[in-house]
C-alpha cells in the first residue's frame, strides 16, 4: 500500500489536531509565547495565523539571519553599484551616437543598485522586528523566571 501526499498531509493533521504546543515557541508577529495554545491556531494577541507542527513551522518567530551584517552588506553593494553607474552613464548618454549597449549597461547597474537599496530596506527591516521580538521574548522569560506569586511594581 503506499500513501500519496494528500494521504500524508491528512494523517499529520489528525495527529496535531488536539495536539497543543508543550515549549516555548513565539508568534513570528509580535513576540507572543504560544506554549499551551494548539499546534495550528490564530495568535490570541495579534490575529497572525501560525502552523507550529515540526515540517510546517508557519508564522513562526526565527531570528533574522545575518542580523546587522546583512543590512550593511546591502547597503555596501548599493553604494558601489551607484558609483560605478556614472561610469557606464556618463559616455552612454554623452556621445554623438548612443551605442545600445553602452545604455543598457549603464541602467543594468543602476538596476542592480537600486536593487541592493531595496533588498536593504527589507531586511533593515526585518532586523529591526527581530530586534523587537527578541526584547519581548527576553522580557518574557524573565517575568516567567520570578514566579507568578510575586507582585511586579510599576
Amino acid at each position: 500500500m503506499s500513501l500519496s501526499s494528500g494521504d500524508l498531509e491528512r494523517i499529520e493533521e489528525e495527529m496535531f489536531t488536539d495536539r497543543r504546543i508543550t515549549g516555548s515557541v513565539y508568534c513570528g508577529r509580535c513576540g507572543y509565547n504560544l506554549r499551551t495554545l494548539p499546534f495550528c491556531y490564530h495568535c490570541p494577541e495579534c490575529g497572525n495565523e501560525y502552523n507550529a507542527r515540526p515540517l510546517k513551522m508557519k508564522g513562526i518567530y526565527v531570528p533574522f539571519p545575518g542580523g546587522l551584517a546583512s543590512v550593511i552588506r546591502s547597503f555596501v553593494g548599493a553604494a558601489a553599484f551607484l558609483a560605478v553607474t556614472p561610469i557606464f552613464a556618463i559616455p552612454a548618454f554623452t556621445a554623438p551616437e548612443p551605442h545600445a549597449l553602452s545604455i543598457a549597461a549603464s541602467l543594468l547597474v543602476a538596476g542592480a543598485g537600486v536593487g541592493y537599496v531595496m533588498q536593504g530596506i527589507d531586511r533593515c527591516r526585518r532586523w529591526l522586528r527581530d530586534i523587537t521580538i527578541a526584547r519581548r521574548i527576553a522580557a518574557d522569560e524573565v517575568a516567567e523566571s520570578d514566579g507568578p506569586w510575586q507582585v511586579v511594581s510599576r
